[in-house]
């Protein structure tokens, strides 16, 4: 009997990562938004074996969505930013005019995009307006879509690269970079400034703390001529992803076109954010959508895609008061507060003593955490933690309340630790190690408590020796608490968010227990299975090798992922594979059971 478990087994082994290479497909959906109401222009398939995460709503999401399949139940959910908003902030120490202030235009339509599981497909995309002050409330209900690919093929893909691989996608934000306005020629000056860009974004709090908490690809779009159009110069040239100054009337405003930037980024599987260089020295920038920004190579506009992050990453709000006609607030963005009662301060954690609330902009509080009035394009009514922080003004730091949002955020889609539990059986002499693959921070902040049962083991080890002795019979749970406790995590919530508990069910007991009462009736049974099956074990053998040999060209007969060759074959020439080994197993069980009778 066990030559059958153990026949099954490698062959499940050979079959299982072709199962597991044809993995859950993602799936886009890009959304036409305007005043006129919210319309579907497309779904189509742009990666597969991805796990879509689910994220929760943020302060600047205009718009929330559900998605119930064909039994009603509720299978995926989220939010996105209105697309017809476009940042044009750009306010600094180096840049004050009020034109350069002037915050953000609003456009007459705009383009969303929303990535949804594989398991969507067949249901019902249900999109809701959110009202001011709703966290995770939906409002009235503004469009449903039935979810059926629309059959397009994904659109052509240009080379790419991994500037930095810190981990699996699934547990990881992948930021892509995309070049516009680099010609072929051009192509090893885009890789330079991509990498000069992601040095210069995760130089900075908090994301250099962070780093190996992103993965970093670039995309080598290729345009026919340099540069990015200039129309207020009559100067236009011709670019693949179409970017252009002068938007909106703005010289600053600098846009790729939505369409094309999104099937650009399809080139990397399981991308979040969108980061474009323009191949231009001219000061400029902009970002939409909530997780797409744009700048040039100027060397202030970085500022602007670190500054864009905020928004992208935790929602944060911009906190400068240059006013802003028919913005709807939302109380839940994690810096600002429209309440003046110090006793309900959101970051009163951060609040140290003798600091007057609310907080006159003086120079001794200069460095304080307090409740300092006009933010988000409003002078009055409305409080920021910090006199200065880079979502005021550019070129600072983001202050402490910010940082801690941003990590907050990370952690909302990330574990800090890429390891999972699971079920040990263990026999007397038996030891197996329990270990922990943690994220790195540069802080080295994470650490772990051990739990046997409810018993305390032991603090910051990333690994566990199980000795089966120790223990003695039975069955047992080991619990790891991974928890962040970086300096730069207060408040409650962020410290929730930033642990995970991972449990193992262990059981101790004799080895041989389940056969010590083997008669000799089945003893026999067994060696006229152990007969059958070395004929099926040749079989099987025999036919490994032929599929060896007719994969030979290989080279050392792996693919891409290291598995066997068999994992070449399509998914469902493995799967009758496997049914074709199920019913030859099933059918010498049946043989040896008749030759007993």
């Amino acid at each position: 009997m066990k030559r059958i478990v153990i026949a099954f087994f490698v062959l499940f082994i050979f079959s299982y990562p072709v199962f597991l290479s044809a993995g859950e497909g993602q799936y886009g959906v890009r959304l036409a938004v305007s005043d006129d109401g919210i319309f579907l222009l497309s779904i189509k398939e742009i990666s597969s074996g991805i796990h879509v995460r689910q994220k929760s709503l943020k302060g600047r999401d205009a718009f929330s969505f559900e998605v119930q399949n064909s039994d009603g139940e509720l299978v995926h959910s989220g939010g996105f930013a209105d697309p017809r908003l476009v940042s044009a902030l750009f306010g600094s120490s180096f840049l004050t005019s009020k034109e350069n202030r002037n915050p953000h235009i609003r456009l007459e339509s705009g383009i969303a995009f929303v990535r949804l599981p594989e398991s969507s497909l067949g249901g019902e995309l249900q999109i809701f307006a959110r009202g001011a002050g709703q966290k995770t409330a939906k409002g009235r209900m503004l469009a449903s879509f039935g979810i059926v690919p629309d059959g397009q093929t994904k659109a052509a893909e240009f080379d790419k690269e991994t500037l930095e691989d810190n981990g699996p996608a699934e547990n990881r934000l992948d930021i892509v970079v995309l070049g516009d306005g680099y010609t072929l020629e051009q192509q090893d000056e885009l890789t330079q400034n991509a990498e000069d860009f992601v040095e210069s974004f995760a130089s900075q709090q908090p994301w250099s703390d962070y780093r190996k908490f992103f993965n970093f690809h670039l995309v080598h779009v290729v345009s026919a001529e340099s540069g990015a159009d200039h129309p207020s110069q009559d100067r236009y040239v011709d670019t693949a992803l179409d970017s252009t100054f002068d938007y909106m009337g703005l010289e600053r405003l600098l846009v790729s076109d939505f369409e094309k930037t999104i099937e650009a980024a399809d080139t990397v599987d399981g991308w979040d954010y969108i980061f474009v260089l323009v191949n231009d020295y001219t000061y400029g920038g902009s970002g939409t959508a909530g997780y797409m920004a744009v700048t040039s190579l100027n060397q202030y506009a970085p500022e602007i895609v670190v500054h864009e992050s905020g928004h992208m990453v935790a929602g944060l709000a911009d906190e400068y008061e240059d006013p802003w006609d028919g913005f709807e607030p939302a109380e839940d963005e994690p810096n600002i507060t429209t309440d003046s009662n110090p006793e309900n301060l959101k970051w009163s954690v951060w609040v140290g003593e003798n600091i007057p609330l609310p907080t006159p902009e003086a120079a001794k509080y200069e460095s304080a955490i307090g409740m300092f009035e006009g933010a988000r394009y409003q002078a009055q009514d409305i409080y920021r933690p910090k006199m200065n922080c880079k979502m005021r003004e550019l070129g600072q730091p983001f202050c402490e309340v910010c940082r801690e949002a941003l990590i907050e955020a990370l952690y909302e889609n990330i574990s800090p630790c890429d390891s999972v539990g699971g079920d040990i059986a263990l026999y007397p002499g038996d030891e197996y190690i329990l270990q922990l693959d943690l994220l790195e921070t540069a802080a080295d902040s994470i650490s772990v408590e051990w739990y046997l049962d409810d018993e305390i083991l032991s603090k910051r080890d990333d690994k566990l020796v199980v000795n089966a002795d120790e223990l003695g019979m039975g069955s047992y749970v080991i619990t790891a608490h991974v928890q962040d406790i970086n300096p730069m995590l207060k408040r409650e919530g962020a410290l929730l968010a930033a642990g995970e508990t991972i449990v193992w069910n262990v059981l101790v007991q004799e080895e041989g227990t389940s056969d010590g009462d083997e008669t000799e009736s089945d003893m026999e049974t067994d060696a006229h299975e152990d007969g059958d099956l070395e004929e099926i074990d040749g079989d099987i053998d025999s036919d490994q090798a032929e599929l060896e040999a007719s994969d030979s060209g290989s080279g050392d007969g792996t693919g891409d992922d290291g598995c066997s060759t068999i994992s070449g074959l399509s998914p469902f020439a493995a799967f009758c594979l496997l049914i074709f080994g199920l019913v030859a197993i099933l059918r010498r069980i049946a043989n040896c059971t008749c030759k007993n009778v």
